[in-house]
C-alpha cells in the first residue's frame, strides 16, 4: 500500500525448505523472507533453540538481526540475513514494519506485535542443524569457467580425410552432414584459447546416424564421422595443456533406434530382457508397432514424439548402473571435467542423486550440469546437479530488447527474479547463454550485431558461468548449426571488427574471474540506460548499456578507467552504446 493503509500480509512469505534458508557453508546460515514492497522493515530474532532448556515451557528469546534487500522484484522485497549460530543450529522468527505498524511473523503467519511476550504457544521457525553432508557444493573451477559450445559437425575439419568435404559457409539446419571432426577441433584450440575460453561444451560425439548425434547407438564408441578415440583423447589432452576443461553431452534421457537394448526389444519383444528398459504400450508384434511415424499414438514413449529417440526408463536400476558405468567410461578413458544431461528434468531424480553420489566420489572436482529450460530449484538442492542452462535469464535479456516499452527497471526485476531462484552457490555457477543449438544465434534473432554486441557485454559481466556459441564471437547472422567460416574470417573487415570487440568483452570476464559471485548492484531508472555495479577484489565494474533512444552524458572519474566503449565519445554514450569502467 505505498498511500499507506493496512499491510499486505499476504505477500508475506517464509518456509523452512532449501528456498529460504539454507548453509552458505559449515558455520553461516542465509535465511530470506519475502514480503510486499509495501514494508520498510524486517528483522530477524534468532537463537539457540535450547538456550534457556529442552522444556517447552522454558522462556525463549531472539537476538535481533537487522535484515537487507537481497532483490528487489517487481512486487516484492527478498529480505535476507547471513548468521552464524553458535551452536549449527536455530530457533527465529521475523518482525516485519510498515510506515503504520508491525507485525510478528511465525511459522503459522502473523501476529500482533504483542503475540510474542504472552502465555500462547508459539509457532517458531527452527532450523535443525547444519550438516556438511547437505550443503550445497560446486566445483570451484567452475565458478571461473568461461565456456565455448562447440557443435563438431560444424565447427571445422582438419583435412585428414580429402574424401569428405568441409563446406563453409551459412546453411540452414539441415540434416546434412558438413564433416567437421575432432582433429578440426583440436587444431583450433589456441583461437579458442586466444579468445580467453578456459571450458569447451562439446555436443554429443559418440555413435550415431545423425550429424547432431543425439540418437546415440553406442555410448563408448566414437562417432566415425568424427574420428577416433585417440582423436578425442588427443584433443582432451590438448585442451588441458591449455588450460581449457573439457565437457561431454551425456544423452540418457533417450537412445537411438541402434541402441543394443532396443535392437533386442526389436527382435524378441516382452521377452527381451531389455523390454523395461523403455516405456512400451503397444503390441510389438504389430506390423505398424516400429514404423516411421511419430509416438502420438503412445505404442510407445519417446522425446517429444520423435519415433527414433526412444525414451529410457531412468528408474530402473539396470538402467541407471549402465549408465553410471558408462559415465566412468568417459572419465578414466577420457579424462573429462564435466558433464551436460540431455533433457535434464525427465530424467528421474533418484538417477541423477545416484549419479552425483558416485561420480562425485570417482572424481570429486566433477562438475555436473542439467539442460532444464525452466525453473530448476529442486534439482539444485545439493544432491543432484551443480547448475543448468539458465534459459530463464536467457528470455529475460532478450525480452527487455525485443520489448521497447521496459525500462531499466523492469530489466532489473528480470536478473533478480533469475537469481532469487537458486541459493548463492548455484548462481555463481549457473550456465549463462544467449545462443545454442536449440536456439536461434542471438544476431538473427534480435537482428542487429549492435544489439548482440550489448547483449554479451551484459552476459560477460553478470553472476554465474557464460557460454559463448561457437561463431558468436563474429556477431554471425546464420543459422545456428551453419559451419564456422575460417575461410571468410581472414579477410571479411566485418567479421574481424567483431571479434576484435567480443575479444575485449571476453577478455574483461576471463580478467577477472570474481564476477562469477552474486553481487550485482543496480541502478534504477524508468529510462531504458542500464547501469550497474559489479564489486570485484579489487575496486569495482560499473556497466553502462544504453537502450534508449536518446544520448546519454556519461562523466567518468580520473580514478576510472574504461575497459570497453563502443558508441561513446567526448563523454556521450550514444543509442545503442557501450561503457564498461573499472573504478578503483
Amino acid at each position: 500500500h505505498p498511500d499507506g493503509g493496512i499491510m499486505n500480509k499476504s505477500a508475506i512469505f517464509h518456509r523452512n525448505d532449501l528456498n529460504n534458508i539454507y548453509a552458505l557453508d559449515k558455520d553461516t546460515l542465509r535465511i530470506i523472507l519475502r514480503t510486499g514492497k509495501d514494508v520498510k522493515s524486517a528483522t530477524l530474532f534468532a537463537n539457540d533453540p535450547y538456550i534457556n532448556g529442552i522444556s517447552s515451557n522454558a522462556p525463549w528469546y531472539g537476538k535481533a538481526y537487522q535484515m537487507k534487500v537481497l532483490y528487489e522484484l517487481s512486487d516484492n522485497y527478498l529480505f535476507y540475513a547471513d548468521i552464524n549460530p553458535d551452536y549449527k543450529r536455530l530457533q527465529y522468527y521475523f518482525e516485519i514494519s510498515d510506515d503504520n505498524q508491525s507485525v510478528i511473523y511465525l511459522e503459522d503467519g502473523c501476529h500482533e506485535k504483542d503475540f510474542i511476550t504472552d502465555r500462547f504457544i508459539k509457532h517458531y521457525f527452527k532450523y535443525g542443524f547444519i550438516n556438511e553432508a547437505d550443503i550445497m557444493t560446486v566445483p570451484i573451477s567452475a565458478t571461473e569457467t568461461l565456456w565455448y559450445q562447440i557443435f563438431p559437425d560444424r565447427f571445422s575439419k582438419k583435412y585428414c580425410d580429402f574424401s569428405k568435404e568441409w563446406i563453409e559457409g551459412y546453411y540452414d539446419n539441415s540434416m546434412k552432414s558438413f564433416n567437421g571432426n575432432l582433429k578440426g577441433i583440436t587444431d583450433k584450440l589456441s583461437y579458442i584459447c586466444d579468445l580467453g575460453i578456459n571450458g569447451i561444451y562439446l555436443n554429443p560425439v559418440f555413435m550415431s546416424k545423425s550429424n547432431h548425434k543425439y540418437d546415440v547407438d553406442d555410448y563408448k564408441k566414437v562417432s566415425e564421422d568424427f574420428g577416433s578415440s585417440e582423436d578425442l583423447k588427443e584433443l582432451v589432452n590438448k585442451a588441458h595443456s591449455l588450460g581449457i576443461k573439457v565437457m561431454f553431452d551425456a544423452v540418457f534421457n533417450h537412445s537411438g533406434l541402434g541402441f543394443f537394448a532396443w535392437q533386442d526389444v526389436m527382435k524378441n519383444g516382452t521377452k527381451s530382457p531389455y523390454y523395461d528398459w523403455y516405456f512400451i504400450n503397444g503390441d510389438v508384434n504389430d506390423e505398424n508397432f516400429f514404423k516411421d511415424h511419430n509416438t502420438r499414438d503412445s505404442r510407445y514413449y519417446s522425446f517429444a514424439y520423435v519415433h527414433n529417440l526412444p525414451k529410457l526408463n531412468t528408474s530402473k536400476k539396470e538402467v541407471q548402473d549402465y549408465f553410471i558405468d558408462i559415465l566412468k567410461y568417459w572419465i578414466d578413458e577420457f579424462n573429462i571435467d564435466a558433464i551436460r544431461f540431455d533433457v535434464g528434468n525427465e530424467i528421474s531424480h533418484e538417477f541423477i542423486k545416484r549419479i552425483r553420489s558416485e561420480l562425485k566420489g570417482h572424481k570429486e572436482d566433477l562438475f555436473l550440469l542439467g539442460e532444464i529450460w525452466m525453473d530448476s530449484g529442486s534439482y539444485l538442492r545439493g544432491d543432484e546437479y551443480d547448475s543448468v542452462m539458465n534459459y530463464p535469464l536467457n528470455q529475460k535479456l532478450i525480452t527487455f530488447f525485443e520489448d521497447e516499452k521496459q525500462t531499466a527497471d523492469d530489466f532489473m526485476y528480470g536478473v533478480n527474479y533469475c537469481l532469487s531462484l537458486y541459493q548463492k552457490q548455484c548462481n555463481e555457477v549457473m550456465f549463462n547463454l544467449l545462443s545454442s543449438h536449440d536456439v536461434d544465434r542471438i544476431t538473427t534473432r534480435i537482428k542487429s550485431k549492435q544489439k548482440a554486441l550489448e547483449l554479451y557485454a551484459i552476459l560477460l559481466t553478470m553472476p554465474g558461468a557464460p557460454c559463448v556459441y561457437y561463431g558468436d564471437e563474429l556477431l554471425l547472422d546464420a543459422p545456428s548449426r551453419g559451419t564456422m567460416p575460417w575461410n571468410e574470417l581472414l579477410n571479411n573487415k566485418e567479421m574481424t571488427d567483431s571479434l576484435y570487440l567480443m575479444k575485449k568483452l571476453m577478455e574483461i570476464r576471463s580478467s577477472y574471474k570474481e564476477l562469477s559471485n552474486e553481487k550485482v548492484s543496480f541502478i534504477k531508472s524508468n529510462k531504458r540506460l542500464l547501469h550497474y555495479l559489479r564489486p570485484l577484489l579489487n575496486g569495482t565494474l560499473e556497466v553502462f548499456v544504453n537502450e534508449d533512444k536518446t544520448d546519454e552524458m556519461i562523466v567518468t572519474s580520473q580514478e576510472s578507467r574504461i575497459l570497453f566503449e563502443s558508441r561513446y565519445e567526448n563523454g556521450i554514450l550514444k543509442s545503442g552504446g557501450i561503457l564498461i569502467i573499472l573504478k578503483n
